[in-house]
Parts: structure tokens; C-alpha cells; sequence
């Protein structure tokens, strides 16, 4: 779980799986996404698919190497979680460990470019939301203002 209100996940499929697959590339390019009943978004990746996202400098994908294991120390991050509307958990294999025992090296120059990229790009959508709320804001007061 990377946040109170979004899920991920990374799974592998058996090689038994993909040798009876007519198309075993299909199925190592495999993304599940969704809603939870309550609106949490939630992505899953096959492995292959997320080993691709890690070495493109994906920021989600690099993100949840660095998301620490709540469930070690839980009053660490109560502060953080005590307003989740459904509880969190955290469940890792021997593999995902030794990733993580490595991620410092995920972190290079292009990472960092394309995260700030990620958050230049946000910040604009917001700033243009935001004037769009004040131009709306703006021109209720004046229809108002006509209407006296």
C-alpha cells in the first residue's frame, strides 16, 4: 500500500502458467487495475512488467522501493495512518527485500529528472484548476452583482 487511498502490488506468475500460455509475453506485460469497493485505487504489476517500469525511471515504480514496512513498527507511522479508512499492510517476499536492499541505485540522474518532471506537471494542473475555480468565482460574483 503506497498511500491511504492507493494500493500496489507486484506479482509473478507460476512457470507452469507461462509454458501453457499460447502468449507467456502477454502475460509478463500484465497490469490489473481498479477501484476497491470504498474508491481506492489499486495497480498491480506482473514482475516483468514492473522490472520494465523500475529501469524506465517510472516514479510510481520507483516510489514503492522506498515505502518502509509498517507493519515493523506501526506506532512509527500512526501519526501518518491513523486516519485511514481501512488498515494498512505490508507484505514482502526474500526477492522484494533484496530489491529494496539495493534501490539507492535506482535513484540516478534521469530518476530524479523525471520525478520533478511528474511534479512540475502536477503543480501546473493545479495552478490551472485553480484559476479556473477564481475565473468561475469571479464571475458568480458578477453575476450576482448584475442581478441587484
Amino acid at each position: 500500500r503506497r498511500s491511504a487511498g492507493d494500493w500496489f502490488g507486484v506479482y509473478q506468475y507460476a512457470i507452469e502458467d507461462l509454458l501453457r500460455s499460447f502468449n507467456p509475453s502477454e502475460l509478463l506485460n500484465t497490469t490489473v487495475s481498479g477501484k476497491t469497493p470504498t474508491g481506492e485505487e489499486y495497480n498491480i504489476y506482473e514482475v516483468n512488467k514492473y522490472c520494465e517500469m523500475l529501469l524506465g525511471n517510472n516514479p510510481n515504480a520507483l516510489e514503492v522501493l522506498f515505502v518502509d514496512d509498517l507493519s515493523a513498527s506501526p506506532q512509527q507511522h500512526h501519526d501518518c495512518y491513523a486516519q485511514a479508512a481501512v488498515p494498512s499492510f505490508y507484505y514482502t517476499t526474500p526477492a522484494w527485500n533484496a530489491l529494496k536492499a539495493v534501490r539507492q541505485q535506482f535513484l540516478t540522474e534521469r530518476a530524479v529528472t523525471r520525478a520533478v518532471g511528474l511534479v512540475r506537471g502536477f503543480i501546473k494542473q493545479q495552478n490551472s484548476k485553480k484559476k479556473q475555480a477564481v475565473a468561475q468565482r469571479n464571475k458568480n460574483a458578477r453575476q450576482q452583482q448584475q442581478q441587484r
